[in-house]
């Protein structure tokens, strides 16, 4: 059995607000960090984000947008792809573009960080309430 060293886990509590109902929900997570024996895909995955992230601290943000919408239409369902791909749109405050990657990445992959942070920012672009936008904030943040 391979065993994987954990994050501390945290304790968030997401509120989630209605005229009729509020509803408390609590998120008990550990998230496994990299261990060693990789796959290839996974390496070149972290590689492309390095990339991204060298092109973004560059001031090139459309030459990241075009690379990870490459990798991302050479695999659609690759979930961490798509995380970054729907976080370069959300950084623009293009909302409705950003969704459907963060869907994705919280439906494959709903108990990484990815997913949950995915969950937490199409939660606090749905609501209507800025207070419980903040929450969903806050449990971001937590992350």
């Amino acid at each position: 059995m391979k065993r994987f060293p954990l994050m501390p886990c945290w304790l968030v509590h997401l509120t989630l607000c209605s005229s009729a109902h509020v509803f408390v929900a609590a998120i008990l997570f550990a998230v496994p960090l990299h261990a060693g024996n990789e796959s290839p895909s996974l390496a070149s995955t972290d590689d492309r984000e390095q990339e991204v992230i060298k092109m973004l601290s560059n001031g090139e943000q459309d030459a990241a947008e075009d690379k990870i919408h490459k990798a991302l239409a050479a695999d659609p369902r690759n979930s961490h792809d798509a995380f970054i791909a729907s976080v370069l749109s959300r950084s623009r405050f293009d909302v409705s573009n950003a969704a459907p990657g963060f869907f994705l990445t919280m439906s494959v992959k709903p108990d990484s960080v990815d997913g949950l942070a995915s969950a937490c920012i199409l939660a606090m672009d749905s609501t209507r309430s800025p207070a419980t936008a903040l929450h969903f904030l806050s449990a971001l943040i937590a992350l």
